[in-house]
């Protein structure tokens, strides 16, 4: 559930920053830079926490399928 209301309030972020509609294939490029552990997931993990941002992307690619 907590994973859900993550990617809900991310959803709504991304729409209101790009001004669309969907948010669905920007948040899936996200989730598979974060799975990729590439340089922004690293950054990310070093201010956050190590994990956080694979944590991210799979609750982004279970909550779109």
């Amino acid at each position: 559930m907590a994973a859900e209301k993550i990617v809900k309030r991310l959803e709504d972020n991304i729409k209101k920053m790009y001004r669309t509609a969907n948010a669905r294939y920007i948040l899936l490029k996200v989730a598979e830079g974060y799975l990729a552990n590439d340089k922004t997931a690293q950054v990310l993990d070093s201010l956050y926490g190590t994990g956080v941002t694979a944590g991210i992307g799979k609750a982004i690619k279970e909550y779109y399928g």
